[in-house]
């Protein structure tokens, strides 16, 4: 009777599990809110779960999405593996924002697909790309950033990709940003987030948006990105216009080089490079002289900076040139 009842119960737990692994059937739940930002009216469509049309539905599958359309939110949806069907600007001319957070892919017999990136290239060909201002992925596995992955984006103010799997990121991914002679670039928020798979950033990334970009944030929870640096022999650049620039949550040990060359012309940054790894040490060794120095040679600066003294205790300096004037010496409040 022992043995009968442990083959019952674990057919019925398979059971179960393989009908929880069964695509749903009905549409995303969509519902949708109108906002206003004088004088501009928009329109929020924010749907969750069911599942996605494939492709070979045709483009009117994605009729359920009102085409007044200004931002359109995905949370937790199902996608068919290789083919959902397309955004289109025929249907969503006013789409510019796009925003999708835990979606997922399954193959027709239910499997998850989650060793396969998502499709974020045919999901969005569809689109008249220099019309959307903001793309945020988060929980989408996506492996890589490509050099292709943002062609077409010159009109992207935001960009973050958090929780994506993501393991390598090519350097020249956002030179498709780049702005056409005479024009500004418009990105001025990027950030990679939670990406516990990527070990190296290349920090040449943020060369073709140098003069406009405002806010960079590397941080936090991605503990394997022990090296930001230069990917390519080339030039040093300038982020002139830097707002805040945030490292936090790394295995990073010392402050990089190639930034400390980037932002010697921001003359109103903030730089907040804190609970990483590095020691306080010396400060001419653990290069973090080179940070106070820097906030220092221009009262608009500030800087926040934490790192592990001998004890185990974690030390913290915050503030401008005045502050680091009366601690020069990295001891940070000790």
């Amino acid at each position: 009777m022992a043995a009968t009842f442990l083959t019952l119960l674990f057919i019925s737990l398979l059971q179960c599990a393989t009908e929880a692994q069964q695509p749903p059937s009905t549409l995303p739940d969509c519902h949708t809110i109108e906002g206003k930002l004088d004088p501009v009216t928009f329109i929020t469509t924010h749907c969750v779960n069911g599942a996605w049309p494939s492709s070979a539905t045709g483009p009117n599958a994605i009729a359920f999405l009102p085409n007044a359309t200004n931002v359109l939110t995905l949370i937790a949806t199902v996608f068919p593996f290789g083919d959902p069907q397309p955004l289109t600007s025929a249907r969503l001319p006013n789409l510019s924002r796009l925003r999708l957070k835990n979606v997922r892919s399954l193959d027709a017999s239910g499997g998850a697909a989650d060793e396969d990136p998502f499709p974020f290239g045919w999901f969005t060909s569809g689109l008249e790309r220099p019309r959307i201002t903001e793309v945020v992925l988060e929980g989408v596995f996506l492996s890589s950033v490509t050099k292709e992955m943002f062609d077409g984006y010159t009109g992207l103010k935001k960009l973050a990709l958090i929780n994506c799997g993501i393991s390598t990121i090519h350097p020249r991914s956002l030179f498709a940003l780049a702005p056409q002679p005479g024009q500004p670039a418009v990105l001025t928020e990027f950030a990679v987030e939670n990406d516990r798979a990527l070990t190296v950033f290349p920090w040449d990334v943020l060369r073709p948006v140098a003069n406009i970009n405002s806010k960079s944030q590397l941080s936090p929870n991605n503990p394997w990105l022990s090296s930001i640096g230069h990917a390519e022999a080339s030039d040093a650049f300038f982020l002139h216009k830097l707002d805040v620039l945030t490292i936090t949550g790394n295995d990073i040990s010392f402050f990089p080089r190639a930034i400390l060359s980037s932002v010697s012309k921001a003359d109103a940054a903030r730089i907040v490079f804190a609970d990483n790894p590095n020691a306080c040490g010396d400060c001419t060794n653990y290069r973090q002289v080179p940070l106070v120095r820097w906030v220092i040679a221009a009262i608009g600066r500030s800087l926040r900076l934490t790192c592990h003294a001998a004890d185990g205790s974690q030390r913290t300096g915050d503030g401008n040139a005045a502050y680091f004037h009366r601690n020069p010496d990295c001891s940070l409040g000790s």
